[in-house]
Protein backbone atom coordinates (compact mmCIF):
# COMPACT_ATOMS: atom_id res chain seq x y z
CA UNK A 1 0.00 0.00 0.00
CA UNK A 2 1.26 3.62 -1.00
CA UNK A 3 0.82 4.73 2.42
CA UNK A 4 1.56 8.83 0.59
CA UNK A 5 -1.12 8.05 -1.38
CA UNK A 6 -3.34 7.09 1.63
CA UNK A 7 -2.61 10.36 3.60
CA UNK A 8 -3.32 11.91 0.47
CA UNK A 9 -6.57 10.39 0.53
CA UNK A 10 -7.75 11.14 4.27
CA UNK A 11 -6.38 14.77 3.59
CA UNK A 12 -8.62 15.54 0.57
CA UNK A 13 -11.78 13.36 2.45
CA UNK A 14 -10.76 15.96 4.77
CA UNK A 15 -11.30 18.67 2.86
CA UNK A 16 -14.11 17.63 1.16
CA UNK A 17 -16.25 17.15 4.92
CA UNK A 18 -15.11 20.61 5.36
CA UNK A 19 -16.39 22.04 2.51
CA UNK A 20 -19.45 20.04 3.17
CA UNK A 21 -19.84 21.34 6.79
CA UNK A 22 -19.36 25.17 5.59
CA UNK A 23 -22.05 24.86 3.22
CA UNK A 24 -25.10 23.44 5.54
CA UNK A 25 -27.78 25.42 5.58
CA UNK A 26 -27.50 25.44 9.32
CA UNK A 27 -27.11 29.11 11.30
CA UNK A 28 -24.65 27.85 14.01
CA UNK A 29 -21.03 29.48 13.85
CA UNK A 30 -19.75 26.71 15.67
CA UNK A 31 -20.77 24.43 12.99
CA UNK A 32 -19.10 26.40 10.24
CA UNK A 33 -16.37 27.06 12.32
CA UNK A 34 -15.36 23.47 12.41
CA UNK A 35 -16.04 23.45 8.29
CA UNK A 36 -13.36 25.97 8.33
CA UNK A 37 -10.69 23.73 10.83
CA UNK A 38 -11.10 21.09 8.34
CA UNK A 39 -10.03 23.11 5.37
CA UNK A 40 -7.42 24.68 6.61
CA UNK A 41 -6.11 21.20 8.13
CA UNK A 42 -6.56 19.35 4.70
CA UNK A 43 -4.71 22.31 3.26
CA UNK A 44 -2.05 21.77 5.97
CA UNK A 45 -1.72 18.21 5.31
CA UNK A 46 -1.40 18.38 1.48
CA UNK A 47 1.37 20.93 2.12
CA UNK A 48 3.28 18.63 4.66
CA UNK A 49 2.50 15.50 2.04
CA UNK A 50 3.89 17.67 -1.21
CA UNK A 51 7.26 18.14 0.54
CA UNK A 52 7.69 15.58 2.24
CA UNK A 53 10.96 14.25 0.23
CA UNK A 54 12.69 17.54 1.18
CA UNK A 55 11.36 16.94 5.18
CA UNK A 56 13.69 13.67 4.72
CA UNK A 57 16.10 15.52 2.97
CA UNK A 58 16.30 18.62 5.62
CA UNK A 59 17.81 16.14 8.50
CA UNK A 60 20.80 14.91 6.09
CA UNK A 61 21.42 18.35 4.99
CA UNK A 62 21.26 19.79 8.63
CA UNK A 63 23.82 17.39 9.49
CA UNK A 64 26.36 17.67 6.49
CA UNK A 65 25.97 21.58 7.28
CA UNK A 66 26.83 21.07 10.88
CA UNK A 67 29.77 18.67 10.17
CA UNK A 68 28.46 15.68 11.88
CA UNK A 69 27.22 11.97 11.30
CA UNK A 70 25.35 9.27 11.89
CA UNK A 71 28.55 7.24 11.97
CA UNK A 72 30.28 9.12 14.06
CA UNK A 73 27.80 8.80 16.57
CA UNK A 74 27.38 4.96 16.47
CA UNK A 75 31.29 4.88 17.46
CA UNK A 76 30.86 7.37 20.12
CA UNK A 77 28.20 5.51 21.36
CA UNK A 78 29.92 2.19 20.62
CA UNK A 79 33.27 3.47 22.50
CA UNK A 80 31.71 5.00 26.04
CA UNK A 81 29.51 1.49 26.49
CA UNK A 82 32.90 -0.59 25.60
CA UNK A 83 34.63 1.31 28.37
CA UNK A 84 31.42 1.30 30.96
CA UNK A 85 31.01 -2.59 30.43
CA UNK A 86 34.94 -2.38 31.39
CA UNK A 87 34.42 -0.46 34.50
CA UNK A 88 31.40 -2.21 35.37
CA UNK A 89 33.43 -5.90 35.07
CA UNK A 90 36.20 -4.70 37.03
CA UNK A 91 34.59 -2.88 40.03
CA UNK A 92 32.16 -6.09 40.09
CA UNK A 93 35.32 -8.56 40.11
CA UNK A 94 36.90 -6.20 42.75
CA UNK A 95 33.73 -5.97 45.07
CA UNK A 96 33.39 -9.96 45.00
CA UNK A 97 36.84 -10.47 45.95
CA UNK A 98 36.41 -7.81 48.90
CA UNK A 99 33.23 -8.92 49.97
CA UNK A 100 34.82 -12.66 50.94
CA UNK A 101 37.25 -10.50 53.00
CA UNK A 102 34.55 -8.86 54.47
CA UNK A 103 36.44 -5.56 53.78
CA UNK A 104 32.96 -3.31 54.40
CA UNK A 105 34.04 0.17 54.49
CA UNK A 106 35.88 -0.43 50.82
CA UNK A 107 32.49 -2.14 49.28
CA UNK A 108 29.86 0.04 50.09
CA UNK A 109 31.19 3.10 48.37
CA UNK A 110 32.31 -0.04 45.32
CA UNK A 111 28.89 -0.99 45.03
CA UNK A 112 27.89 2.83 45.16
CA UNK A 113 29.70 2.77 41.80
CA UNK A 114 28.73 -0.21 40.42
CA UNK A 115 25.28 1.17 40.60
CA UNK A 116 26.04 4.23 38.78
CA UNK A 117 27.88 2.68 36.29
CA UNK A 118 24.84 0.10 35.72
CA UNK A 119 22.51 3.13 35.46
CA UNK A 120 24.80 5.03 33.23
CA UNK A 121 25.04 1.81 31.04
CA UNK A 122 20.79 1.65 30.87
CA UNK A 123 20.93 5.22 30.19
CA UNK A 124 23.12 4.58 27.15
CA UNK A 125 21.06 1.68 26.21
CA UNK A 126 18.05 3.25 25.96
CA UNK A 127 19.67 5.59 23.54
CA UNK A 128 21.27 3.11 21.93
CA UNK A 129 17.33 1.98 21.02
CA UNK A 130 15.96 5.00 20.66
CA UNK A 131 18.70 5.77 18.01
CA UNK A 132 17.94 3.07 16.04
CA UNK A 133 14.39 3.41 15.98
CA UNK A 134 14.92 7.02 14.71
CA UNK A 135 17.98 5.57 12.02
CA UNK A 136 16.32 2.32 10.96
CA UNK A 137 12.99 3.52 10.77
CA UNK A 138 12.57 7.43 10.14
CA UNK A 139 10.76 7.22 6.50
CA UNK A 140 7.79 4.98 8.08
CA UNK A 141 7.72 7.48 10.99
CA UNK A 142 7.44 10.36 9.33
CA UNK A 143 4.89 7.90 6.87
CA UNK A 144 2.37 7.31 9.89
CA UNK A 145 2.43 11.00 11.46
CA UNK A 146 1.41 11.92 7.85
CA UNK A 147 -1.42 9.62 7.30
CA UNK A 148 -2.46 10.62 11.36
CA UNK A 149 -2.45 14.55 10.88
CA UNK A 150 -4.69 14.09 7.91
CA UNK A 151 -7.20 11.92 9.33
CA UNK A 152 -10.65 14.04 9.84
CA UNK A 153 -11.68 15.87 12.89
CA UNK A 154 -8.16 16.37 14.13
CA UNK A 155 -8.30 12.69 15.61
CA UNK A 156 -4.78 12.16 15.29
CA UNK A 157 -3.44 15.05 14.74
CA UNK A 158 -1.54 16.22 17.77
CA UNK A 159 0.24 12.42 17.47
CA UNK A 160 0.69 12.46 13.73
CA UNK A 161 2.26 16.21 14.08
CA UNK A 162 4.74 14.59 17.17
CA UNK A 163 6.02 12.14 14.55
CA UNK A 164 6.67 14.00 12.06
CA UNK A 165 8.81 16.60 13.95
CA UNK A 166 10.25 14.02 16.11
CA UNK A 167 11.55 11.85 12.78
CA UNK A 168 12.98 15.43 11.74
CA UNK A 169 14.46 16.69 15.11
CA UNK A 170 15.55 13.17 16.49
CA UNK A 171 17.15 12.27 13.57
CA UNK A 172 19.36 15.77 14.15
CA UNK A 173 19.87 15.78 17.53
CA UNK A 174 21.44 12.46 18.22
CA UNK A 175 24.25 12.52 16.40
CA UNK A 176 24.52 16.14 17.76
CA UNK A 177 24.68 14.21 21.35
CA UNK A 178 28.50 13.73 22.21
CA UNK A 179 29.33 17.85 21.30
CA UNK A 180 26.27 18.45 23.95
CA UNK A 181 27.89 16.76 26.41
CA UNK A 182 31.31 18.00 25.72
CA UNK A 183 29.85 21.86 26.06
CA UNK A 184 28.30 20.65 29.44
CA UNK A 185 31.37 19.27 30.25
CA UNK A 186 33.68 21.96 29.69
CA UNK A 187 30.63 25.07 31.13
CA UNK A 188 30.41 22.92 34.75
CA UNK A 189 31.72 25.17 37.41
CA UNK A 190 31.91 23.75 40.80
CA UNK A 191 31.43 25.87 43.98
CA UNK A 192 34.07 27.83 45.17
CA UNK A 193 34.77 27.75 48.75
CA UNK A 194 37.06 30.41 49.34
CA UNK A 195 39.96 27.90 49.36
CA UNK A 196 42.01 25.02 47.90
CA UNK A 197 41.49 21.77 48.53
CA UNK A 198 42.60 20.52 51.33
CA UNK A 199 43.96 17.00 52.41
CA UNK A 200 43.37 15.52 56.39
CA UNK A 201 45.71 12.82 56.81
CA UNK A 202 44.91 10.45 60.10
CA UNK A 203 47.42 9.02 61.44
CA UNK A 204 47.99 7.07 65.16
CA UNK A 205 50.63 7.90 67.48
CA UNK A 206 52.95 6.29 65.52
CA UNK A 207 52.61 8.33 63.17
CA UNK A 208 51.18 5.11 61.02
CA UNK A 209 48.49 5.61 58.41
CA UNK A 210 45.17 4.46 59.77
CA UNK A 211 43.46 3.12 56.42
CA UNK A 212 39.94 3.79 55.75
CA UNK A 213 38.98 5.74 58.63
CA UNK A 214 35.50 7.72 58.87
CA UNK A 215 36.05 11.61 59.19
CA UNK A 216 32.93 12.78 61.71
CA UNK A 217 32.64 16.93 61.06
CA UNK A 218 30.17 18.28 63.64
CA UNK A 219 29.21 21.67 63.59
CA UNK A 220 29.63 23.66 66.74
CA UNK A 221 26.17 22.98 68.93
CA UNK A 222 25.21 20.09 66.84
CA UNK A 223 24.97 16.33 67.91
CA UNK A 224 24.71 15.22 64.27
CA UNK A 225 27.01 14.90 62.24
CA UNK A 226 27.75 17.92 59.14
CA UNK A 227 29.01 15.26 57.37
CA UNK A 228 30.53 11.81 57.03
CA UNK A 229 33.41 11.17 54.73
CA UNK A 230 35.26 8.33 54.15
CA UNK A 231 38.75 8.14 53.65
CA UNK A 232 41.23 6.05 51.10
CA UNK A 233 43.53 3.29 52.43
CA UNK A 234 46.35 5.87 52.97
CA UNK A 235 43.88 7.56 55.57
CA UNK A 236 43.55 10.63 53.39
CA UNK A 237 39.95 12.80 53.32
CA UNK A 238 39.40 15.36 50.38
CA UNK A 239 37.94 18.39 51.06
CA UNK A 240 37.53 21.45 49.46
CA UNK A 241 36.90 22.63 45.97
CA UNK A 242 35.42 19.85 43.74
CA UNK A 243 35.01 17.63 46.89
CA UNK A 244 32.95 18.75 49.61
CA UNK A 245 30.79 22.06 49.96
CA UNK A 246 31.68 23.39 53.25
CA UNK A 247 30.79 26.67 54.14
CA UNK A 248 33.01 29.65 54.70
CA UNK A 249 33.78 31.20 58.12
CA UNK A 250 32.64 27.80 60.14
CA UNK A 251 34.16 26.04 63.05
CA UNK A 252 33.94 22.62 62.57
CA UNK A 253 34.83 19.75 65.07
CA UNK A 254 36.44 16.84 63.92
CA UNK A 255 35.97 13.01 65.29
CA UNK A 256 37.62 9.98 63.71
CA UNK A 257 35.33 6.46 63.81
CA UNK A 258 37.46 3.51 63.57
CA UNK A 259 36.99 -0.31 63.83
CA UNK A 260 34.51 0.21 66.61
CA UNK A 261 35.48 3.47 68.03
CA UNK A 262 35.80 7.29 68.13
CA UNK A 263 38.33 9.07 68.49
CA UNK A 264 38.92 12.84 69.07
CA UNK A 265 42.10 13.55 66.76
CA UNK A 266 44.28 16.33 67.29
CA UNK A 267 43.29 18.94 66.12
CA UNK A 268 39.73 18.51 66.91
CA UNK A 269 38.72 21.64 65.83
CA UNK A 270 39.10 23.20 61.74
CA UNK A 271 38.30 27.07 61.00
CA UNK A 272 37.57 26.95 57.40
CA UNK A 273 38.27 30.69 57.55
CA UNK A 274 41.81 29.86 58.21
CA UNK A 275 41.87 27.04 55.64
CA UNK A 276 43.59 29.62 52.86
CA UNK A 277 46.69 28.18 51.66
CA UNK A 278 46.86 25.06 53.73
CA UNK A 279 46.76 22.04 51.72
CA UNK A 280 47.09 19.05 54.33
CA UNK A 281 46.22 18.88 57.68
CA UNK A 282 47.15 15.74 59.89
CA UNK A 283 44.83 14.08 62.15
CA UNK A 284 46.49 12.81 64.67
CA UNK A 285 44.89 9.99 67.30
CA UNK A 286 47.26 10.17 70.00
CA UNK A 287 45.28 7.30 71.88
CA UNK A 288 46.08 4.36 68.95
CA UNK A 289 48.48 2.38 67.98
CA UNK A 290 47.87 0.31 63.77
CA UNK A 291 48.85 -1.94 61.75
CA UNK A 292 47.92 -4.81 59.75
CA UNK A 293 44.65 -5.24 60.81
CA UNK A 294 45.37 -4.42 64.35
CA UNK A 295 43.83 -1.52 66.96
CA UNK A 296 45.75 -0.74 70.33
CA UNK A 297 43.95 1.59 72.14
CA UNK A 298 45.27 2.62 75.47
CA UNK A 299 44.29 5.88 78.05
CA UNK A 300 47.49 5.25 80.03
CA UNK A 301 50.13 8.31 80.16
CA UNK A 302 53.28 5.51 79.98
CA UNK A 303 52.34 2.98 76.97
CA UNK A 304 55.32 2.00 75.10
CA UNK A 305 53.79 -0.59 71.82
CA UNK A 306 56.23 -2.03 69.26
CA UNK A 307 54.94 -4.46 67.09
CA UNK A 308 57.46 -6.84 66.56
CA UNK A 309 56.40 -8.08 63.19
CA UNK A 310 53.94 -9.21 60.91
CA UNK A 311 53.60 -11.41 57.90
CA UNK A 312 50.61 -11.34 56.24
CA UNK A 313 47.74 -11.47 58.04
CA UNK A 314 49.69 -13.01 61.09
CA UNK A 315 50.77 -10.31 63.88
CA UNK A 316 53.26 -10.10 66.60
CA UNK A 317 52.62 -7.62 68.90
CA UNK A 318 54.68 -6.34 71.75
CA UNK A 319 53.52 -3.76 74.63
CA UNK A 320 55.13 -2.29 77.43
CA UNK A 321 53.36 -0.77 80.12
CA UNK A 322 55.10 2.06 82.30
CA UNK A 323 52.19 3.42 84.27
CA UNK A 324 49.86 1.42 86.05
CA UNK A 325 46.63 2.97 85.50
CA UNK A 326 44.47 3.05 82.59
CA UNK A 327 43.10 0.45 80.09
CA UNK A 328 44.25 -1.23 77.23
CA UNK A 329 42.05 -2.59 74.27
CA UNK A 330 43.18 -4.33 71.55
CA UNK A 331 40.86 -4.67 68.46
CA UNK A 332 41.53 -7.03 65.07
CA UNK A 333 40.09 -7.62 62.19
CA UNK A 334 38.44 -10.92 61.92
CA UNK A 335 40.70 -12.92 59.72
CA UNK A 336 43.76 -11.13 61.46
CA UNK A 337 45.85 -13.81 64.01
CA UNK A 338 48.01 -12.61 66.61
CA UNK A 339 50.45 -15.08 67.28
CA UNK A 340 51.79 -13.40 70.81
CA UNK A 341 51.53 -10.74 73.17
CA UNK A 342 54.27 -9.52 75.36
CA UNK A 343 52.99 -6.96 78.03
CA UNK A 344 56.05 -5.95 80.36
CA UNK A 345 58.01 -8.92 79.26
CA UNK A 346 55.51 -11.64 79.87
CA UNK A 347 53.22 -13.02 77.45
CA UNK A 348 49.48 -12.08 77.85
CA UNK A 349 46.82 -14.07 76.87
CA UNK A 350 43.75 -12.55 75.58
CA UNK A 351 39.65 -13.54 75.66
CA UNK A 352 38.56 -11.95 72.67
CA UNK A 353 34.98 -11.16 72.34
CA UNK A 354 33.54 -10.00 68.93
CA UNK A 355 31.80 -6.92 68.44
CA UNK A 356 30.01 -4.83 65.50
CA UNK A 357 31.16 -2.04 63.44
CA UNK A 358 28.53 -1.36 60.54
CA UNK A 359 28.33 -4.97 58.90
CA UNK A 360 31.86 -6.15 60.08
CA UNK A 361 32.69 -8.40 63.17
CA UNK A 362 35.66 -7.48 64.85
CA UNK A 363 37.67 -9.31 67.96
CA UNK A 364 38.00 -7.37 70.83
CA UNK A 365 39.92 -7.94 74.20
CA UNK A 366 41.01 -5.89 76.83
CA UNK A 367 43.96 -6.27 79.29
Amino acid sequence: MDFLLLATNLALLTYIIGVIVLALPIPYKGIRKWGILLIVDALSAMVLISIYGALLYMGDFILNLLGYSWDSFFSWLIVRTGALIAVFGGLSYVSSILRNVHYFLVTSPLNLAITYVSLALSALKLIYFLSVVIYSLREKLMLLGLILYSIPFRIGKGVGAFLIAASIIMYVGFPLLPAFIAFLNTNVRTPSLGFTTVTLHVIDSAYNSVPYPIVLMYKEESDEPAARILGDFRGKVMIGDGKDVIPENTTLIINVEFMGYVYVPSPSRIYTKELSGVSDIKLVIENLIYANGLSIIFDRENVYVRLESYHGDIVNASVIVLGSDGSLTLVRYSYVDIAFIIVDGNEAFCSWYDIKWYDLTLKECRL
